[in-house]
């Protein structure tokens, strides 16, 4: 990876997302914490689970509202 945390999605034994930088944000920069990497998989998962066929995508808005520092 880049430095720092990231995160990976399965489903089954299936790898579906393997995100090694904060995304939504410019360059290559990993999550500072491992708790802050696990809060925006969280919300990758329940993106996922409500909209299951469309490709889940993470906002700057919704970094700040978890409070992720990048």
């Amino acid at each position: 990876a880049y430095g720092g945390w990231g995160y990976q999605i399965f489903e089954d034994e299936k790898l579906l997302i393997d995100q090694v930088n904060i995304p939504a944000v410019a360059g290559n920069k990993g999550f500072i914490s491992r708790v802050q990497a696990e809060s925006v998989g969280r919300l990758v998962v329940q993106k996922l689970s409500s909209r299951p066929q469309d490709l889940p995508s993470v906002t700057i808005a919704e970094l700040d509202s978890l409070k992720i520092n990048y």
